[in-house]
């Protein structure tokens, strides 16, 4: 008996161990992120209709709130309305990021999400450009690289295994990497439920704890 329950609290540890790694799963292409996350909602930021920096007080916009620093251009970190250095025909997020630490571009999100994707422009895969999806504990699920400098290219990820996203972060390797932004897209997720085989396997293993706690008393 005491062997057996050896075997099954080591199982659920392991299964529990398992459960935890994020299956992150990154797209390039929005029609194949559109079938694979199903329902989203869209933020096009046009409900901000003047040009309004996010420098040093964070701009929030639905279920995205924007922050960043003060960068070298001062064109970047703010929402505009018109674009006259990407591709975009309506308002739209210009921003910056840079190496140097403390100087990136962040959206939080008031409901945590599965799956984000938006429309990206100037990313330079050269450049290291990348953005990193972390949890409520501050710990990374995923990161999502550049992989084309061209305008209006779509980026997005999607997490499979129950983890929510409460923020993202731009990195890049260089000073000063500017990219455009828009027609962003999310699914919120409710915190995530234990499944009932997770459940089971906490169960059994409290149930193994027990017994030898008890075995040990005795």
């Amino acid at each position: 008996m005491f062997k057996c329950v050896k075997v099954i609290l080591a199982a659920a540890l392991f299964m529990s161990v398992s459960g935890a790694n994020a299956a992150f799963i990154t797209y390039t292409s929005e029609s194949a992120w559109d079938t694979a996350v199903g329902a989203s909602t869209v933020e096009d930021f046009n409900s901000i209709t003047s040009v309004t920096s996010f420098t040093t007080t964070p701009l929030t916009v639905g279920n995205l709130t924007l922050s960043g620093f003060t960068p070298n251009h001062p064109d970047f970190n703010k929402v505009f309305q018109t674009d006259p250095y990407f591709s975009f025909t309506s308002s739209h997020v210009n921003f910056a990021t840079s190496n140097v630490v403390g100087d990136q571009f962040r959206i939080d999100f008031g409901t945590g999400v599965s799956a984000w994707g938006a429309t990206i422009a100037n990313l330079e895969p050269v450049r290291g450009s990348s953005f990193t999806a972390f949890d409520s504990n501050d710990v990374a699920l995923g990161t999502m690289n550049a992989y084309n400098a061209s305008n209006n290219a779509f980026h997005g990820f999607e997490l499979t295994s129950g983890e929510i996203a409460s923020y993202i972060v731009f990195n890049a390797n260089t000073v000063d990497e500017f990219a455009g932004l828009d027609d962003a897209k999310f699914v919120t997720a409710d915190a995530a439920v234990p499944e009932p085989g997770s459940m089971l396997i906490f169960g059994l293993g409290l149930l193994g704890l027990g017994y030898i706690r008890r075995r040990k008393a005795a």
